[in-house]
């Protein structure tokens, strides 16, 4: 019976890894995150609220495989536990899988409402990096996403009069030692969703640490009036929390 639980809990362990690892590196090549339209619906219209996940030819793909053999490793390693504690496991993996799932899934309908012109694929990644980075750099989702929208519009291909560039509107010619230590070398890259939305929501992390204040790092971010880019995020960041049905400010 032991036995039994402690397989059920490995492929759930599995399972879950494997889901959470797609979204959570916005996908491989083999994967698209597409919004499912009901079936009364045009195709182009999103009217149903769902994400789905499809993902095709796995024994093909280097960086699926790669997965299967990290998942391995992990399950393997939480089945040698369950001898001692069959509960914990399962019910920690359930809490944060379906934490972060509901996150991107949030964040992907919002992006997908407010910029209607960006590929649904896109508007995936871009929730997957909002998720991971603002986990990563700890600074608030919806901060960071209202950051976004403000800055671009989530466009990823968006570019300032100024030369500020991607999701998030980073100067690479003002920032590009510190880009550089954390992984993005180039200013083309951040014309990427998931290293624009990095470099992002790395900025904010330190002004936001080295600032009293939201308002005051938020000016900073912005390179000019602290109030007036509040007044503008803040609009922002309140419809994303109207979206989910959270306390406006």
């Amino acid at each position: 019976m032991r036995q039994n639980v402690c397989l059920a809990v490995v492929f759930f362990v599995f399972g879950s890894y494997v889901a959470f690892l797609a979204l959570w590196t916005g996908g491989w090549s083999s994967a698209s995150f597409v919004f499912a339209p009901s079936r009364s619906a045009p195709p182009a219209v999103c009217s149903t609220h769902a994400l789905e996940t499809a993902i095709r030819n796995w024994s093909s793909d280097s960086d699926a495989r790669q997965l299967i053999r990290t998942a391995s490793r992990i399950t393997g390693k939480i089945a040698r536990s369950c001898e001692k504690d069959l509960v914990s496991p399962l019910f920690t993996l359930l809490r944060l899988t379906g934490e972060i799932l509901d996150d991107v899934r949030s964040v992907t309908l919002f992006i997908g409402e407010h910029n209607q012109k960006l590929e649904k694929t896109i508007a995936a990644r871009e929730a997957a990096a909002f998720v991971k980075y603002t986990f990563k750099y700890d600074i608030p989702l919806d901060l960071a996403l209202a950051v976004g929208y403000t800055e671009s519009h989530f466009s990823p291909s968006s570019r300032s009069d100024y030369g500020a560039a991607g999701v998030m509107q980073v100067s690479w010619k003002i920032h590009s030692a510190l880009l550089a230590a954390n992984g993005i070398t180039s200013e083309a890259e951040l014309f990427e969703p998931d290293k624009g939305i990095s470099a992002g929501c790395l900025l904010l992390s330190r002004y936001l640490r080295a600032y009293e204040t939201t308002q005051a790092a938020l000016g900073r971010y912005y390179g000019g009036s602290p109030s007036v880019y509040w007044a503008r995020v803040s609009k922002n960041l309140n419809k994303f929390r109207t979206f989910t049905g959270a306390k406006d400010l």
